[in-house]
């Protein structure tokens, strides 16, 4: 039997390898340029009503390295910023971005996405923001379908359907989070549920007339998030889509951390910015980094040395190793909430948490209704950890525990302050 296994394991190894290779993860391609020029071709992949009651075809800008042969390559698609009331794809950064990772052997493409007309609308309320963004993410997602259902029509593209990542910078970065992080109706407040219901669903109803896409999934396996936000982290959950994220701890247009989102100088609706949501994903051991700029502002430093630098590196490795090449399947994970138990509950001064010593260390992370973290710690060994109050005020407040041992699901409890 040990003979088999140990056959067994090492023909798994070599399998795993050779479909890693087909892939093109030969430790140089999605790391350095494969290519010098790209080729990009522009596509209609769906139509929809905008907000000023207008029927809008939908294009996107398909970027592929010049001479290459692989036909198996990961998607990468890309969104505009511009507050949601402004913005195109045809934008420089779009642009450079698509092109710069193109070159490395990645299939791009810039999208169209509605947008919120000032002149037909008037200014918006945090309703009418909340529902541009359900529209750009219903645009999004049906990129995302009209690329995989290409893979399926001869495949002109060349792509793995099955890597199909999605990205933005501000606006775009906004709609590419809640693209990858809101997939049921349930998980979000009634406000936000009933906007998705009067938008198409939750996977929305953007579609190419006369060569329908709707039945591909609009699921995606990684999100390339440029001083985005989310309405609220709780969309987020365990075993979502990677995420690797840039920002600047003073940006005031879309919050570092918890605040208004502004348009046009105007605060509009709260969003959690990359902090936050970095946070979340950590506690639910969702994959994740993040590239905090000290005293960055909104997008600027983005063409600043070293951050420009730094934070495509960032990207790419973090892409590469966690999504792109990673050898890695998913698994599902135990699931050892029984193990933990949070006493009294309610508390009035001190909250108990007692945690089975054979789960080993873990790291402890407290967040308030909003997603601030309030208290932290890692590698803890304890088998009894308490959390006095200090203060805090009257409420509900949620235990994130995330466990060295990576065949354990994080654990996420609630614990009453009264």
């Amino acid at each position: 039997m040990r003979v088999f296994l140990y056959t067994f394991s090492f023909l798994f190894l070599i399998s795993m390898s050779n479909q890693l290779h087909a892939q093109g993860c030969d430790g140089f391609r999605y790391l350095n340029d494969i290519a010098d020029e790209v080729d990009v071709e522009t596509v209609q992949f769906g139509q929809n009503i905008n907000g000023a009651g207008a029927t809008q075809d939908l294009l996107m800008d398909i970027y592929t390295p010049s001479g290459d042969t692989e036909t198996s390559r990961p998607v990468i698609i890309y969104a505009f910023g511009g507050s949601f009331i402004g913005g195109s794809r045809s934008d420089g950064f779009v642009v450079d971005f698509c092109e710069r990772y193109a070159r490395r052997g990645y299939v791009t493409v810039g999208i169209d996405y509605r947008l919120y007309d000032l002149f037909a609308q008037g200014f918006p309320d945090s309703l009418d923001m909340i529902e541009v963004v359900i529209q750009a993410v219903s645009d999004m997602k049906g990129a995302v379908r009209y690329m995989r259902k290409s893979a399926d029509n001869d495949n002109p593209y060349g792509i793995n359907p099955d890597k199909i990542y999605v990205g933005g910078i501000s606006a775009g970065a906004i709609t590419a989070a809640h693209t990858a992080y809101v997939n049921e109706v349930d998980d979000v407040p009634t406000y936000v549920a009933d906007i998705i219901a009067t938008n198409g669903g939750i996977d929305g109803d953007t579609d190419l007339p006369g060569d329908s896409h709707l039945s591909y999934s609009s699921e995606v396996q990684a999100v390339i998030n440029m001083s985005g936000a989310l309405h609220r982290v709780s969309f987020m959950e365990a075993g979502d889509a990677p995420i690797v994220s840039s920002h600047g701890d003073q940006d005031g247009t879309v919050p570092y951390g918890f605040d208004f989102a502004n348009v046009a100088g105007f605060p509009i609706a709260t969003v959690q910015g990359s902090s936050m949501v970095h946070a979340q994903a950590v506690a639910l051991g969702i994959p994740s980094e993040l590239y905090t700029v000290e005293g960055g502002g909104h997008t600027g430093f983005y063409g600043q040395a070293p951050h420009e630098e730094n934070i495509e590196s960032m990207i790419v490795n973090f892409i590469y190793n966690n999504v792109t090449c990673s050898s890695v399947s998913t698994q599902d994970l135990e699931d050892v909430s029984g193990a933990v138990n949070i006493y009294p509950n309610p508390a009035r001064d001190v909250a108990t948490i007692a945690i089975d010593g054979s789960l080993g260390s873990y790291d402890i992370m407290m967040t308030n209704q909003l997603g601030k973290t309030i208290r932290s710690a890692s590698q803890v060994n304890d088998t009894v950890y308490t959390i006095p109050r200090l203060g805090l005020a009257s409420g509900v407040y949620h235990i994130h525990i995330k466990f060295e041992h990576d065949d354990y699901a994080p654990v996420i409890k609630k614990v009453v302050f009264k």
